[in-house]
């Protein structure tokens, strides 16, 4: 057997996320950052790679945290991973829903990025709009572009529970200039169940933002007749 143990796989390996930092003594230390929404026996041994080839890379210690919004799959995520070796045991750290409680109270002052992962967890639970109502209010102080991507995983979040969804679709339409990607998809949706107002609200909205009418047309899909139809200017 070749002794040779360069990679000569050509699959690229990539984590979700690799976060670099410096500890309390200032050594450099990394964490590799993996969304698992299902079992998948092949991470077994994928994981190990990830964290063998970064530490190489870097000389650094380096972790892993798995953040598995299902249940079965936080559990499953949770094993031990023998690799053979006595004592070479990688066990994940897993952030699952029973690190992230389903009720709202524990979010108070916490950052939109954990009441994200809550509502991940939990947007498919009727008991999940006081999350819903705790991410709303988080979002709010959010900044950067970050925001239109948090509303999105939300979005996708609660998808499944049509009285949230629809919650937080009006919130989004009535609190939000259509800018994102999030309230752009939404907009197609209502112009494709025929909602020629939400179209109207969405062109006023635009062009209010600053978007010229062609800009407007593009993003929107709307054609130049439609377009003459339109509101002239934001009212």
């Amino acid at each position: 057997m070749e002794a040779d143990l360069g990679s000569v796989d050509p699959t690229e390996r990539r984590a979700d996320l690799v976060l670099r930092y410096s500890d309390r003594k200032d050594r450099p230390c990394a964490v590799v950052v993996e969304v698992q929404l299902d079992v998948d026996d092949d991470k077994y041994f994928l994981w190990p790679e990830f964290l063998a080839n970064l530490a190489g890379r870097l000389h650094a210690k380096v972790f892993l945290v798995v953040i598995a919004p299902n249940a079965n799959v936080a559990a499953w995520a949770r094993g031990k991973i023998a690799l053979g070796h006595p004592g070479w045991i990688l066990v994940p750290w897993v952030i699952g829903p029973e690190e992230l409680p389903l009720d709202a109270a524990e979010y108070a002052n916490a950052s939109v990025e954990r009441v994200l992962l809550a509502l991940v967890a939990h947007g498919r639970t009727t008991q999940a709009e006081a999350l819903l109502d705790a991410f709303a209010q988080a979002v709010e102080d959010a900044e950067g572009n970050v925001v239109p991507i948090y509303e999105d995983v939300a979005w996708a979040a609660v998808q499944a529970n049509y009285d949230l969804r629809k919650k937080l679709e009006a919130r989004m339409e009535t609190q939000y200039e259509f800018q994102s990607p999030f309230s752009r998809r939404i907009i197609a949706q209502a112009r494709a169940e025929g909602r020629k107002e939400a179209t109207m609200v969405a062109v006023r909205n635009l062009l209010a933002a600053g978007y010229s009418r062609e800009e407007t047309a593009l993003l929107l899909g709307l054609t130049a007749k439609e377009m003459d139809a339109a509101p002239m200017q934001a009212t």
